[in-house]
């Protein structure tokens, strides 16, 4: 099948549940993702028009939570979402449980990966927002009116993106509850943006103002839950957190509703993203600090994100030297966009043995090292910061 999966596109399987593609680059046997949604039984009549219904069945009771189900405006099918976000630690407890899980040789440990033959559908963001704003530039009143406000909403978010950034408008797409027709009128707008021509644009623009044509940059009192997670998962200041977070000039609400923008290679960078092979084995080796400079951030900004690193010193006791360590891999999205080429960090994360993994100037297959910060392994204790 050549079917391409991109990170963030949306699979339901032949079981009715909803899995969210993770990454860009995959195996002829299967799709890697994370269940976010399972099907459930129908609580409340088909015929309700609400989207977002509170649920008092003991099916949703779990850890005193009060679960909601998001109804598929397609099929008017219910979910219960099953991932509460996307840390390492809910990531393997998704894992856990779930039918997909096998063992990946190429990172020696448990997966969800869903076949092809149990794929139903395939949401695609590009496509979805095209179809939304091409009936939102119908001529037909009556297509129009199809649109909810989220839905409106959302269109006027792209454009805008589209107008500010000079970004090309086929370059956007909607993800999240939006793109596979769950949405309620609390949901985020999530916004994926392809390429590296126009996601370095996004990511070094300094222009947004406090408003500018509708969006407006995270306040500070706005940024302090996301410094206190990053501090959480890094073992670092607070305060140093909020510096880095308070840099990412892409952390916007759109009229007062929280946007997120994700963003991922294109078609033709896919081709020389030097992430994995079918042949690559990653072997976790032990938790090391390392000085480094960052050679390389073109695959920075996407997910998993992989910089290109040349390590000057290794502050623990290790079989490998500073020059054999030429990766780093980053597998939580709060840790990056705040690094560029040529600048100089300290590196807390997971040694691993890379063998028969692409190189990147040729895509040959090389045997090197990579620290990999995001894991399980180094959770509390892992992180990338500047040296000054």
């Amino acid at each position: 099948m050549n079917e391409i999966f991109q990170d963030r596109d949306y699979i339901q399987d032949e079981k009715g549940d909803i899995y969210q593609v993770i990454g860009s680059i995959h195996t002829k046997k299967g799709i890697f993702a994370l269940q976010k949604y399972k099907k459930v039984s129908p609580v409340e009549s088909k015929n309700t028009h609400q989207n977002f219904i509170p649920s008092n069945d003991p099916i949703s009771k779990i850890k005193n939570h009060d679960f909601r189900y998001w109804k598929q405006r397609d099929s008017n099918d219910l979910f219960v979402r099953i991932l509460p976000n996307y840390s390492s630690k809910s990531a393997n407890a998704n894992i856990e449980y779930n039918a997909y899980k096998s063992f990946s040789t190429i990172f020696q440990m448990p997966m969800i990966m869903i076949p092809h033959s149990q794929i139903q559908k395939h949401w695609k963001p590009q496509q979805r927002f095209k179809e939304l704003l091409s009936t939102f530039i119908s001529k037909d009143f009556s297509e129009k009116q199809k649109l909810d406000n989220l839905e409106r909403e959302s269109i006027e978010v792209g454009t805008t993106l589209e107008s500010f950034f000079k970004i090309n408008i086929s370059k956007i797409g909607i993800t999240g509850s939006i793109l596979w027709r769950a949405h309620h009128e609390n949901s985020d707008i999530d916004i994926m943006i392809y390429g590296t021509e126009f996601t370095k644009i996004v990511n070094n623009s300094k222009n947004l103002s406090s408003e500018s044509k509708g969006l407006r940059r995270f306040k500070k009192i706005e940024i302090l839950p996301l410094a206190e997670k990053m501090a959480i998962k890094t073992g670092l200041p607070m305060e140093e957190c909020f510096e880095y977070i308070y840099k990412k000039n892409y952390l916007i609400f759109f009229n007062n509703r929280k946007v997120s923008i994700t963003f991922a290679p294109n078609l033709q960078e896919l081709l020389r993203y030097p992430l994995f092979s079918p042949e690559t084995i990653f072997k976790s080796i032990k938790n090391i600090t390392i000085q480094a400079k960052i050679e390389s951030c073109e695959f920075g900004y996407y997910y998993p994100s992989l910089f290109k690193i040349s390590c000057e010193t290794i502050k623990d006791e290790t079989k490998a030297s500073p020059q054999d360590i030429t990766r780093l891999i980053v597998y939580e999205h709060e840790l990056v966009g705040y690094y560029n080429n040529g600048d100089d960090v300290e590196i807390r994360g997971l040694l691993q043995e890379c063998i028969n993994v692409p190189g990147f100037n040729d895509l040959k297959p090389i045997k090197t090292y990579q620290i990999l910060v995001g894991g399980q392994e180094t959770f509390g204790n892992e992180y990338i910061r500047k040296i000054k």
